[in-house]
Order: C-alpha cells, then sequence, then structure tokens
C-alpha cells in the first residue's frame, strides 16, 4: 500500500501449527490483525505473523477494497473445540468483523458482523 499503517482497531492471538507427527514444538505463530484506512480513506483488514512476537512480517491484505463500507472492529478467535480467543490449535484462526456502510455517527445504522477464515501454512497466510 506504500504508507505506514494507522491501525484503529487491532487483535493478536497464538497459534499452535503441529508438524505431520503432531507435535507442535518451536512450531508457535503469533497473528495480528488491525483494521487500517490509510488506503486512500478506504478501510482494508490487515494481517502480520510473528514467531517471537517481536520481529512481525510485511502486512498483508486479507480483504479486498469491495466498496467505501468501514470495516473497524474485529477480534481474532479459535474456530469450534480449537483452544480459546488467545491459544489456538491448528493452522486455523476465525477473523470476526464489523462492517457498516455509514460512517460516524450513524455507524450502526446499518452494521453486521462477519465471520471469516483465516488458514496459515508455515508463516504464510493461505488465503482469506
Amino acid at each position: 500500500l506504500g504508507l505506514e499503517p494507522i491501525p484503529r482497531w487491532w487483535d493478536v492471538t497464538y497459534l499452535d501449527l503441529p508438524d505431520e507427527a503432531g507435535s507442535t514444538e518451536d512450531r508457535g505463530l503469533y497473528v495480528l490483525a488491525y483494521s487500517d484506512d490509510h488506503a486512500d480513506g478506504r478501510w482494508a483488514t490487515m494481517v502480520r505473523t510473528s514467531r517471537d512476537g517481536l520481529s512481525w512480517s510485511a502486512p498483508e491484505r486479507v480483504t479486498s477494497f469491495d466498496g467505501e463500507d468501514e470495516l473497524v472492529y474485529l477480534s481474532l478467535s479459535a474456530p469450534a473445540g480449537r483452544g480459546s480467543q488467545r491459544h489456538v490449535v491448528g493452522d486455523t484462526v476465525h477473523l470476526y468483523r464489523t462492517r457498516s456502510d455509514e460512517p460516524l455517527p450513524d455507524r450502526w445504522v446499518e452494521a453486521s458482523v462477519e465471520r471469516m477464515p483465516l488458514t496459515f501454512v508455515g508463516e504464510d497466510l493461505e488465503g482469506p
């Protein structure tokens, strides 16, 4: 996107990524998701990953610019039976976010909650 992000809302979780034998030793991955409106005033949901929580990957947009809707509030959580909001077992985390076609002060007039799975292979997002 060419500009430094201006995160409006963010969340982070930790994934235990098992290898083929089922071991998760040394295979954890932090996932950071945030909403950003620095792309010409259009909202995007961005994701970054880290093995140690200190050095982070470049941001990757996980949503298309499919309109002028406001995509602000988001949260990461485990799929059913796969851990908790802060500790996910497996390679998939659910991203929940709000979508509104009205900016402030009417943000909640036409708002909805969306859920999209994010699946990771190594440190890479496989695709939304």
